[in-house]
């Protein structure tokens, strides 16, 4: 009965020892993968802030960017109506002066009239028209053919038969 009890402490011992060596090695690897993941979030966490400096940089330029892209925008937009104009003056010909055969049908603009139907140039839009004072011609061979005459241009050309 010795032999069995000590064979026992001596198999309870091995299975110990066995037991304490896996431990060992199975808390060596957790600890290793540990240090890993510790690593790896560290590494993260840096890239995480370069990350988000990154963003407040360009979150803080936008504006600026924004502001710059308009100016770059306007700019290009000026070249272009600029190279649209000479590309039009290269096309058109020379205005020369001329003496109309045929007596126009005009009469006063009342303010505040609708205004359906009757043609205004953008030229005389920006200039305020219509205003008192103001024309509205018609093609007396078309009168639904209708346009403002801006009071000045009025005054400057024609008069009463």
């Amino acid at each position: 009965m010795s032999d069995d009890f000590n064979d026992c402490n001596i198999e309870r011992a091995r299975w110990r020892k066995e037991a304490e060596r896996e431990y060992e090695s199975e808390h060596a690897r957790l600890q290793s993968q540990a240090r890993g993941a510790a690593q790896a979030i560290k590494e993260l966490t840096v890239k995480n802030e370069q990350l988000r400096a990154a963003l407040k940089n360009i979150l803080g330029n936008a504006a600026m960017s924004e502001q710059y892209a308009d100016a770059y925008r306007v700019d290009a937009e000026d070249i272009e109506l600029a190279h649209l104009a000479l590309e039009e003056k290269a096309t058109m010909s020379e205005f020369q002066k001329y003496c109309r055969k045929q007596i126009a049908e005009l009469r006063p603009y009342v303010v505040g009239e609708e205004l359906r139907g009757i043609s205004i140039s953008d030229a005389d839009l920006v200039a305020g028209s219509p205003t008192a004072g103001d024309m509205i011609a018609r093609n007396p061979k078309n009168q639904a053919d209708q346009r403002l005459v801006a009071a000045q241009y009025f005054a400057d050309n024609f008069e009463p038969v």
